[in-house]
Parts: structure tokens; sequence; C-alpha cells
């Protein structure tokens, strides 16, 4: 139930009045958000490979946040027996970041695409994996806010892609 709570609040707190745009490295941000996911990554023994990233222009705070549940969710939804594996990586096309977290994990059946961005969606039952159903949507509501978009691809027993489109320099800044 705290889980809840406070993705909710997060959820209701992302807001374009509270943004503060400035330019943000998310080679630091990638790094920040494995640091604050030690815990899991040790845990499950996760090999986390990053690339070099641009500075961007964005929020930091929220694209941490954004690192953080991609990440986050990559290591959750593991095989059994599988150390987790997430591939990051990215390219500059035109006036756009395009980042792409690729994972080992369990996958997912592509019919579910739509809704595993909206609130409260679980592909999953809680017994099988915890979490809220918010994840996704958080990082939904981040990614448009910066102007971009948010899509994914999978196979069941065969990981996923998460892609992230953000524009280099924030429209208005």
């Amino acid at each position: 139930m705290r889980n809840l709570i406070q993705d909710l609040l997060l959820f209701s707190q992302i807001n374009k009045e509270k943004l503060e745009f400035a330019e943000v490295d998310l080679n630091e941000i990638a790094q920040e958000a494995s640091q604050d996911l030690e815990i899991a990554i040790e845990e499950k023994q996760a090999v986390i490979n990053l690339p070099v990233f641009p500075v961007i222009t964005g929020d930091k705070s929220m694209l941490r946040q954004l690192f953080e549940n991609i990440i986050s969710n990559a290591i959750k939804y593991s095989r059994p027996l599988h150390k987790p594996v997430v591939d990051i990586t990215c390219k500059e096309e035109n006036g756009f970041l395009e980042i792409a977290f690729k994972d080992n994990g369990i996958g997912f059946d592509e019919q579910y695409v739509p809704q595993m961005f909206m609130l409260f969606q679980r592909l999953h039952g809680r017994a099988a994996f915890e979490g809220t159903g918010l994840g996704l949507a958080i990082c939904r509501k981040i990614v448009e806010m910066h102007a971009g978009s948010i899509w994914a691809n999978g196979r069941e027993g065969e990981g996923a892609t998460f892609f992230v489109s953000l524009p280099l320099n924030t429209p208005g800044n």
C-alpha cells in the first residue's frame, strides 16, 4: 500500500509547472539511477551496459526517474535462473536522441503494448511480480512532458526493448 501511495503521489506531482529545464548530462543520470538500484542489481547479479550519452535539455529529476523505472523493470522482470542483462544504447537522429533499453527478461506479448503505459495496468499478477502498475505510466508522462515518445517491443521468454525518443533541445528552451 505504501508503494502505491508513493507512486500515486509521484504521478500526481509530475506537471509542467514544476519542470526545470536545463542541460542534463545523461551519463550522470544513468550512473545515479544505477546507484539507486544498487541493491536490486547486486541481489540479481544484474549487468547494466551503458553507452556514452550526450547532454540534452530536460528536467534532471524527471529523467532520473525515467531511467530508474525502466532499468528497475528490466531487473524485476528477469527470467528465473538468468542474470539480468540490460544493454542501453543511444543514437542521435533528426534532433532527437533515441535511447533503447534492451533486456533478456521474460518479455511480453506485443498485443499488450498499448495498455502497458496506462495507469494501473499490469501484465502479470501481484503474486508473480510486485509493483503498482504505475511505473510505465510515470515514464510515459515524463517523456511526453519532454516532447518525446516512448514505445516497446518484446517477445515472451526472450526479453523486451523499451525505446525513448527525446528532443536534444526541448522546444521553448
